[in-house]
């Protein structure tokens, strides 16, 4: 997961807005969003480690982006994607949780982690090594920090803001993070990769050859912890179209 926009208790209705793109090697094996069949909690899964990115159960939601930092690259670093499995299958809720991995965070390759339950919404950077509990408002959340001002991300806010103002659903969420636009050189971030690759990584939604936005993914909670789970897949290298609808409970709010 790549790009995070979310509206946080800014919302009469919805209590929680998230739109999310995940970004990835068009040939790294994927199942689309579904329910686990030995769990009880809905993702999308990376066949190649195992992980998640992205997943819902009936007390929490859980997402994880990479932290991009081509210089300090663990090769045998655990996967970042069993974060949010083991967030959903266990017991603890998000303050608790985000003390365990804040303790054991430097174990992998740069991330950030949100939460989302009883307990509010947390954000963990494994750089920083500081648990943020977001205030109501709206937030981005990229390969770099919280709210850092990539263009990127201050598009991203700058959408949200303007459609939280409309009577909008799931499909307008959608086709807000399919933004293509790159950003202009002078706004790029430097973050060690070259800059071809920091101008076409700097979209809402990547398209290069062999990688990009694989996936768009959309969260709504109302206020009385109605939910619903949307995902959109991409034609894009050997992967299929496909839209998957999943509504749930959050028994806890």
């Amino acid at each position: 997961m790549c790009l995070i926009v979310l509206g946080w208790d800014i919302h009469p209705k919805y209590q929680l807005i998230l739109a999310a793109n995940r970004d990835e090697f068009y040939a790294r094996p994927t199942q689309k969003a579904h329910k686990w069949s030995k769990e009880e909690f809905f993702a999308g899964k990376d066949l190649q480690a195992g992980g998640t990115w992205l997943g819902v159960n009936n007390q929490k939601i859980a997402a994880i982006t990479n932290y991009r930092d081509p210089k300090n690259i663990k090769e045998n670093a655990p996967s970042r994607g069993e974060i949010p499995i083991s967030f959903l299958k266990g017991s603890s809720f998000g303050n608790e949780y985000m003390r365990h991995l804040k303790d054991i965070a430097s174990d992998y390759n740069g991330f950030n982690f949100l939460t989302f339950d009883q307990t509010g919404l947390l954000h963990l950077n494994n750089q920083e090594k500081v648990i943020n509990r977001l205030s109501p408002g709206i937030h981005a959340l990229s390969n770099a920090t919280i709210d850092s001002p990539w263009p990127k991300a201050i598009k991203a806010k700058e959408k949200l803001k303007r459609l939280l103002s409309m009577d909008f659903d799931h499909q307008m969420l959608i086709e807000m993070m399919n933004d293509t636009e790159m950003a202009e050189d002078k706004n790029l971030p430097q973050t060690g990769v070259p800059q071809e690759w920091e101008k076409a990584l700097s979209a809402m939604c990547i398209r290069t050859e062999n990688y990009g936005t694989c996936s768009t993914s959309v969260i709504t909670i109302d206020r009385v912890g109605n939910g619903s789970f949307t995902e959109k897949t991409y034609p894009v290298g050997n992967r299929e179209e496909g839209l998957v609808n999943f509504n749930f409970q959050l028994i806890s709010l």
